[in-house]
């Protein structure tokens, strides 16, 4: 019959505690929606405009090309190749521009060189300085006259990254007033994905750090959004999308392209971090901290190699995609494992961080065919196919995880006010005292404090004549008094039957008194609203002597000294106070006779 109501009672409390964590997931998970949903409508509104078709003529004539000391005479560009040229190589190509549109605006892709852009042997654009240490590639706008047509483009080139240029893009000339809104236009499916998962992740990082103390598993949370968002922006660079924020600053995009690529490894290992951290496999321990040290490292040590012009950061990029694909073939490889020994706790991340595994490989088999097999500018990155299963696999993952989180917690909680509490009158019981008794006779523990005991009168006769309903709410509503006055003060227990504790470290004599003279004012106001019998008590209280606690000091520095001869100077404060209340009791007896 025990046993039962104790279950009963630790299923209520279980229900209780998850109930109170589930809605602080609620509510955080309810801020994240409607932020999410307000921004895809908006997003997708703004995408949705109708623009007019830009005018674009594309220079596809013949040119004069020079690579070093190689001449091409009418060469068309989008068909000519040549060998990767080494850093220090000066590229020209030169021919009179044709075309009518209004508004335009010359686009010219600029890689890894500085550059300088001629009409009719006018400079009218340069862009990079010789020591800079990022140049980056891409698309250079350059507005320019109506009356285009017929004048002699010339754009010159000094290369500053070797084995990074083989072939040259051919220019066109568009309509500016309508270009960037087309830009967007015909890439509205990468734009709208791009920021929904930036915008996302840098709202989930900011309420994931408001929410860290109330949500455990919170943390795991921030990195993957972290890792979402440098996937998010490495897609914005290498889409060329960025421009529409950036202008024409290729630099800057150089930067942001290569640092999100070599640091989202890092935080998206990270995400594993507590399945890896909790195994008893040394072996596996140590190489996840191998690896994420390494990805850690990696991009710090890249940009001081890079600013110290030993190594700039494109000639690294085979160790980023070599990092990606080891630490995703590690995480789905480990994860696969645990999971097969039903010991993961990332379960449905499996089939996320497969697809995304296999999605990265086939991406970057594509980048490096296109680049260098068929030299060619045009790679578009299908890697967000995977980010976007793998996204759904993280809610999953999360929800799941923070579920059986808030379960554990829930029981542990349960057990803990199952050992330490008394169910009746909802305070601590004698086990909780006799931890805090240790801890203060422990070399560890407290020093000064003191002690007040208690003893409700009447409790036999309220249990005899009204029935154990009108005692136990006696007992209920005495400690109900002592909680009230002096819970946030010290430590309130009952030790049993009718006696009742409380136990104090570090207060003032005159404090005690001004609690014991509340506790008779609350004591009296309750009275006054009881039928049946009124609550009355004795107590007596005690604190530890200048002399104990000296003695009690000196023990604790003693590394042979024994928790018993500790626990002998606590026990005879708890005295004094216990002969104090008897002594208390007894006159109340007197008194009343």
């Amino acid at each position: 019959m025990f046993r039962a109501v104790v279950n009963i009672y630790i299923d209520s409390m279980i229900d209780n505690v998850t109930s109170k964590k589930k809605n602080k997931t609620v509510y955080f998970s309810i801020m994240i929606g409607i932020l999410t949903i307000f921004l895809v409508f908006y997003v997708y509104y703004l995408l949705g405009q109708n623009y007019p078709e830009s005018v674009s003529a594309v220079q596809d004539q013949p040119f004069t090309l020079k690579v070093g000391s190689e001449v091409y005479q009418d060469a068309i560009l989008s068909e000519i190749e040549f060998p990767l040229v080494p850093k220090g190589t000066q590229i020209s190509y030169s021919a009179p521009l044709k075309g009518d549109v209004n508004n335009p605006l010359l686009h010219i892709f600029m890689s890894h060189s500085v550059g300088r852009v001629y009409l009719d042997d006018e400079l009218i654009y340069t862009y990079g300085e010789p020591d800079w240490h990022m140049f980056g590639y891409g698309y250079l706008n350059i507005p320019i006259d109506n009356d285009f047509a017929g004048k002699e483009l010339r754009v010159e080139q000094d290369v500053m990254e070797s084995g990074e240029i083989g072939h040259i893009n051919t220019p066109s000339v568009c309509d500016a007033s309508c270009y960037y809104n087309n830009m967007i236009a015909s890439n509205r499916l990468i734009l709208f994905v791009d920021i929904t998962i930036i915008i996302l992740s840098i709202t989930v990082v900011i309420s994931g750090l408001i929410f860290m103390n109330t949500i455990n598993e919170i943390k795991n949370l921030i990195w993957i959004a972290a890792a979402f968002f440098v996937m998010g922006l490495w897609e914005f660079c290498n889409s060329n999308l960025i421009s529409l924020f950036i202008g024409n600053d290729l630099s800057l995009k150089g930067y942001l392209e290569y640092l999100s690529l070599y640091t989202g490894p890092f935080l998206f290992t990270m995400y594993f971090a507590d399945g890896f951290t909790i195994k008893k496999n040394k072996i596996e321990r140590y190489l996840f901290y191998l690896l994420v040290t390494f990805m850690f490292i990696f991009p710090i040590v890249g940009l001081i190699l890079h600013f110290a012009d030993v190594i700039h950061l494109p000639k690294i990029l085979y160790i980023g995609h070599i990092t990606i694909i080891v630490s995703l073939i590690y995480v789905l490889a480990v994860n696969i494992r645990l999971t097969l020994r039903k010991d993961n706790v990332h379960r449905v991340m499996v089939i996320g961080t497969f697809i995304l595994v296999t999605v990265t490989i086939i991406d970057m088999a594509r980048y490096l065919v296109i680049k260098f097999i068929f030299k060619d500018g045009s790679y578009k990155s299908i890697v967000l196919i995977g980010v976007y299963i793998y996204a759904l696999c993280v809610i999953l993952d999360f929800l799941s995880t923070h579920n059986r989180t808030i379960l554990a917690e829930a029981k542990t909680e349960a057990l803990e006010k199952i050992a330490y509490y008394d169910i009746m009158t909802d305070i601590y019981n004698r086990q909780k005292i006799n931890q805090i008794v240790r801890e203060i006779a422990g070399k560890k523990g407290r020093t000064r404090f003191g002690i007040l005991s208690f003893d409700l009168n009447d409790l036999k006769k309220a249990n005899d004549e009204y029935g154990h309903l009108v005692g136990d709410k006696l007992l209920s509503d005495f400690a109900g008094l002592l909680k009230e006055v002096f819970w946030d003060k010290g430590i309130v227990a009952r030790m049993g039957g009718d006696e009742f504790i409380v136990v104090f470290d570090d207060i003032e004599r005159s404090d005690i008194d001004a609690l014991i003279e509340k506790l008779e004012s609350r004591k009296d106001e309750v009275n006054a609203k009881r039928k049946d019998i009124p609550i009355s008590y004795a107590y007596g209280y005690a604190e530890a002597t200048d002399e104990e606690l000296k003695e009690l000091k000196e023990l604790k520095e003693l590394s042979d000294a024994t928790e018993d001869e500790g626990m002998k100077v606590v026990r005879m404060v708890y005295k004094r106070s216990d002969d104090q209340m008897y002594e208390n009791k007894a006159t109340m007896k007197r008194a009343g006779a």
